[in-house]
């Protein structure tokens, strides 16, 4: 083939061998080159998939996630050209590519794709390809370029929770906030485990905020559970544990709502007073009275967590609540208040007491009857009893009137219908026959007043059965009689009459007590019946004894009391009947004593005491009775305290009964009157009683004690060094007499306050009668001198100072010195009251004196006089830049402390680090340091300055409209721009469009910062010719000729053309005529317009030649 330029074009994916010959008319071909081989491969196209991490990386590029976890990464848009490509990818360790492990991209693993990093890692992905439809060499792509990704992972130390079901949280108990809450306070505790576990327990750091607290606490180490009684917000994380991990956990927050039992309201009763928590507000309770209108208020008591608390009170004894809203104004009327508190999610408080409260209430009416007072109105006494008709009067507050009504279902009130009370009233008849109640209503009332409440009384009048009668009247019948009782007037209904024969003492016949009378009895002999008649509703009679002597005998003798024992004096009387006859007592059944009167029994007697009865005509009637009087034993001698070393005889005596006594607490031991207990040395107690047929008198007990050596005097001060003079009180425990001395010779005794007011020993011993003396007690009291006091402390101070010196000790003085501790007394100076100038580094040396007290300790005294603070200075300098600068700011002067300010003010920001610039800011600041005097005061003043805009490298010469887009370096910027000569003006917002020659102004502005200089180019837009289509196209031909025809988009423009790269352009005016091969070139020109670009193509003409035989 004939070469014709630009060159042989090579298809990819295949392979070509090139021989080559150059040949010309009338010449000799040349030889042919050497073979040429081309493989010529294409690469495969493999765009860099898009790639979204969970989570995202940080600012820094590098990725966190806890200990254990992984960085979540999915790869898409994994795509080749050739599709059918391979797609690897690699995984290495940042940094190591050579342990990269390599693996096959699988499609069907899906678009996503996801992997999972969990070290610090770089992943790389690129394709391969190898066409199988193609033979050798040719079938092999070259690889497609690789893309790498680069993950910095950092762990996190992990807290673990206390359970992952029923308490997911780093915290115990569970958090709750509201609508759940605690009711009570809680301790927060936080889990201290941790991942990774490595056996050395991790560091758990913790800040809370209670809900009166502004912000957050500072962080400090968990120790122990946070004690919370309020509403709370926690923190918590774990430190960093190198190096298994290398960032501290995760921070771990929750909230807690705690609530509680409200507190219960207060009460005033009257309007709140200027200070909310002062009286007179007091709990609800008691009972007021008050003669004009009421004001209460409520409140709840002093904190901070309930006062937005809603009180509800009741008028009316807790029937209904009403919610407080301002006080309440309580006019005339009865009230029976209460409160409590109520807030949500707390628990309400108790209920108050109930507080009585009578505004112009006139109080219940009183009464009083002639049968006595009436307990009114007492609602457990709403009835009396009365066996006789009464007259009950009614009392109520002055002024007041009262009305009254009687029966069921009638209520009075204070119209004229109900009776108004004048004088008392009278209830029943005078006498009564029948049992009948009364029921009184009443109320008070008074104009302006609120009525009483009604008290209803009932007023039960019950007759007295008559008393019983006997029959016959007469007491003397000469034989038997029969008796009977009746009741006259015999009442209606059934009543019974109870009696006895000669009852003894105070026996009353009754139910249970004698004889239910049934009928007519017979009495043989002389006695006493005693009877009384019962009838139900009726109050019973009165006893009524009768005495019957029967014949002339003599009835049997009655001894009262009855014979028995006893512990108490007793006077036994003796009676018989009949009454005439004559009574003698003995004691011996020998001697015999006329009775006239009762017979005394004493205490420890034990008799039996004989009677008898004579009249004349009748046979003597005897009795007799026994009786013990049991006295307490007598346990001798009185005196129940004695010295140690004494011995004495104990004795009981007993006159009559058994002697029993226990000793020290032992077993009861029977006696034989008297008990003789000798030579006892030891502390006793003994206790003793008499008994006789199981009564026993009561029991005396006697303690005698042996008593020990005194115990010493005790001081309220003991034995030691005082900076005071001291008042003693001395005491012995013993109540016992105690006497001193100073000199341990002679002794005072002890009445009042010693007064030791110098360096001074004290004795001192105690004497009781019946006790050893005790021992003779010491003290040492050394008094000494305060340590003297300085105005000024040691310590550095910002130049001169004066120090006065004090002791706090009366009537000591001051030594002191600026040399040495140890030198002499008489070199030391004495302190004359005046301040002591201190203008340099000085040293004190003090110490307080007082005659006969030890002298202080020296008290030493150091001070440093310092100068002032080094200025600031500012790194870098105040200067222009062009980016956010770090200033750090320092002082020579070590340790001093720096303030600045960055809006003009004066200095007054802690310096903790350095700061950041990153608008047009002038810095002041100023160094101090504790006990120097501050700096001057510094400032710098920093500009920054936009970066200068940039377009990029755009060309100034344009043939056509085009674009120019603008940039600076700097960050948040506003650029202007204008096409004119004047000021930029016109925002940026895009790429700019320059349709004409012209001349581009611009300037990049941020706000406090200076703006960029000045931008400023001139673009020229020249209009350039179409270029010239050739028709045909070109290429190989097998005719001849080919016309061709040349033509331009460009009106009026003309067409040039030659057929040579070196020809001379002709004027291009018709078709032309190619009949053999040839190169065409052309372009376009128009006046004023750049030229166009020139057109090549290539006509290669090749008519094939008809074959000819040779002639034979």
């Amino acid at each position: 083939m004939l070469y014709t330029a630009p060159g042989i074009q090579i298809p990819a994916q295949s392979t070509v061998n090139l021989l080559a010959k150059a040949g010309k008319t009338g010449w000799l071909d040349s030889p042919e080159s050497a073979v040429h081989s081309y493989v010529i491969n294409d690469q495969v196209v493999f765009g860099a998939p898009t790639m979204i991490t969970d989570p995202a990386p940080d600012p820094d590029g590098s990725y966190c996630v806890c200990f254990g976890d992984s960085v979540q990464v999915d790869f898409s848009a994994l795509t080749s050209v050739p599709a059918a490509a391979n797609i690897y990818y690699s995984v290495e360790p940042l940094g190591l590519p050579g342990e990269a492990v390599v693996y096959s991209y699988d499609p069907a693993t899906g678009d996503p794709f996801t992997l999972y990093v969990t070290d610090s890692s770089t992943i790389r992905w690129w394709a391969e390809f190898s066409d199988p439809a193609l033979p050798g060499e040719v079938a092999q792509y070259y690889p497609s370029a690789t893309h790498s990704y680069d993950f910095d992972v950092k762990n996190r130390t992990v807290m673990l929770y206390w359970d992952d079901i029923s308490n997911p949280t780093v915290f115990d108990p569970i958090p709750q906030s509201l609508p759940q809450y605690y009711d009570a306070p809680i301790n927060i505790a936080i889990n201290t485990e941790v991942s990774p576990d490595t056996g050395i327990a991790a560091e758990i750091w913790y800040q809370y905020k209670f809900d009166n607290m502004p912000d957050f606490g500072d962080w400090a180490l968990y120790t122990d559970p946070l004690a919370a009684d309020r509403d709370v917000s926690i923190r918590a994380y774990a430190k960093a544990m190198p190096p298994y991990t290398t960032m501290d956990s995760e921070i771990h927050e929750a909230d807690y709502s705690i609530t509680g039992t409200l507190p219960l309201p207060m009460i005033s009763h009257t309007s709140p007073p200027e200070d909310p928590y002062s009286s007179p507000f007091a709990p609800i309770g008691g009972s007021h009275t008050f003669s004009e209108n009421l004001k209460v208020s409520l409140q709840m008591p002093e904190g901070d967590r309930w006062q937005d608390a809603a009180i509800l009170y009741s008028l009316d004894d807790g029937l209904s609540y009403v919610l407080y809203t301002a006080p309440i104004t309580l006019s005339a009327g009865h009230y029976k208040f209460s409160a409590y508190a109520a807030k949500p999610n707390w628990n309400d408080s108790v209920v108050s007491n109930t507080a009585e409260y009578f505004v112009k209430f006139l109080p219940p009416v009183t009464f009083s009857s002639n049968d006595g007072p009436l307990s009114i109105p007492d609602p457990s006494l709403s009835l009396s009893e009365h066996y006789q008709q009464i007259e009950v009067s009614l009392f109520s507050e002055d002024g007041a009137s009262i009305r009254y009504e009687w029966g069921e279902g009638v209520v009075p009130d204070a119209t004229s219908s109900s009776p108004s009370y004048s004088a008392p009233i009278v209830m029943g008849a005078a006498t009564l026959t029948e049992p009948k109640e009364y029921t009184l209503k009443v109320i008070a009332t008074k104009a302006g007043w609120v009525n009483s409440e009604q008290i209803s009384w009932t007023f039960r009048l019950v007759p007295t059965m008559p008393d019983p009668v006997f029959s016959p009247e007469d007491s003397n019948h000469p034989s038997a009689i029969n008796v009977s009782i009746a009741v006259l007037p015999a009442p209606e209904g059934t009543f019974e009459v109870w009696y006895l024969e000669d009852p003894s003492g105070s026996d009353i016949p009754g139910p249970g007590n004698g004889i239910l009378y049934a009928g007519q009895f017979e009495v043989d002999s002389s006695r006493i019946i005693a009877a009384r008649a019962y009838k139900d509703g009726f109050r019973p009679s009165s006893v009524v004894y009768k005495a019957y002597n029967i014949a002339n005998t003599i009835g049997d003798i009655v001894f009262n009391p009855v014979a028995g024992t006893y512990t108490a004096v007793q006077n036994v009387s003796l009676s018989v009947l009949p009454a005439e006859a004559n009574l003698f007592y003995s004691f011996d059944n020998v001697t015999w004593t006329p009775y006239t009167t009762a017979i005394p029994l004493g205490l420890g007697t034990q008799s039996t005491i004989y009677a008898k009865a004579e009249l004349s005509g009748s046979e003597t009637k005897t009795g007799q009775a026994s009786y013990t009087v049991l006295a307490e034993p007598e346990i001798l001698p009185l005196q129940s305290q004695y010295a140690t070393g004494a011995s004495i005889d104990i004795s009981i005596t007993a006159p009559v009964g058994d002697l029993y006594y226990i000793l020290n607490g032992a077993d009861p031991v029977l006696g034989v009157s008297p008990v003789i207990l000798n030579g006892i040395t030891e502390s006793t107690e003994i206790e003793a009683w008499v008994e006789n047929g199981g009564i026993q008198t009561e029991h005396i007990v006697r303690t005698y004690t042996f008593n020990a050596q005194l115990s010493a005097p005790v001081a309220n001060y003991v034995s030691g060094t005082y900076y005071d003079a001291l008042s003693v009180v001395l005491s012995q425990p013993q109540n016992a007499d105690i006497y001193y001395s100073t000199d341990n010779v002679t002794f005072t005794a002890y009445s009042e306050v010693i007064s030791i007011n110098q360096n001074q020993s004290l004795y001192a011993f105690a004497t009781k009668e019946n006790h050893p003396q005790s021992e003779t007690r010491e003290w040492t009291y050394t008094l000494k001198v305060r340590n003297p006091q300085a105005s000024l402390a040691s310590g550095e101070y910002a130049g001169s100072r004066e120090v006065a010196l004090s002791v706090n000790t009366a009537g000591a003085s001051i030594l002191y010195n600026n040399v040495s501790a140890d030198l002499p007394p008489e070199s030391w100076s004495v302190y004359a009251g005046n301040p002591i100038s201190v203008d340099e580094n000085t040293e004190f040396w003090l110490k307080g004196v007082k005659d006969n007290w030890l002298s202080s300790d020296t008290v030493y005294l150091n001070y440093i006089i310092n100068g002032a603070v080094q200025d600031v200075s500012f790194s870098p300098v105040a200067a222009t830049y062009y980016d956010t600068q770090m200033v750090a700011l320092s002082s020579v002067t070590p340790d001093a402390e720096i303030r600045y300010s960055v809006d003009g003010s004066s200095p007054s920001l802690i310096y903790s680090g350095p700061l950041a610039v990153d608008q047009n800011t002038r810095i002041r600041a100023r160094a101090y340091k504790s006990n120097w005097l501050p700096s001057a005061e510094s400032s710098a003043q920093y500009f920054l300055k936009v970066s200068g805009l940039s377009d990029g490298g755009v060309t100034t010469i344009h043939y056509d409209e085009f674009q120019v887009e603008l940039s600076t370096g700097t960050a948040d910027t506003e650029i202007y721009y204008t096409l004119s000569t004047g000021i930029p003006d016109i925002l940026y917002t895009g790429p700019i469009t320059i349709s004409g020659s012209s001349t581009l102004r611009a300037v990049a502005k941020r706000n406090n910062w200076l703006d960029s200089e000045m931008y400023q180019r001139s673009f020229v837009i020249n209009q350039r010719v179409a270029t010239p289509s050739i028709s045909p196209a070109g290429g190989l031909f097998n005719y001849s000729p080919v016309e061709v025809e040349l033509t331009c988009l460009t009106a009026d423009a003309d067409i040039l053309y030659r057929t040579s790269v070196t020809g001379a352009w002709q004027a291009y005016l018709n078709l032309l005529s190619i009949t053999e091969t040839t190169l065409i070139q052309a372009k376009a020109t128009k006046e004023g317009w750049v030229d166009s670009e020139i057109s090549t193509v290539q006509f290669i003409i090749e008519i094939p030649v008809t074959p000819q035989v040779a002639t034979p």
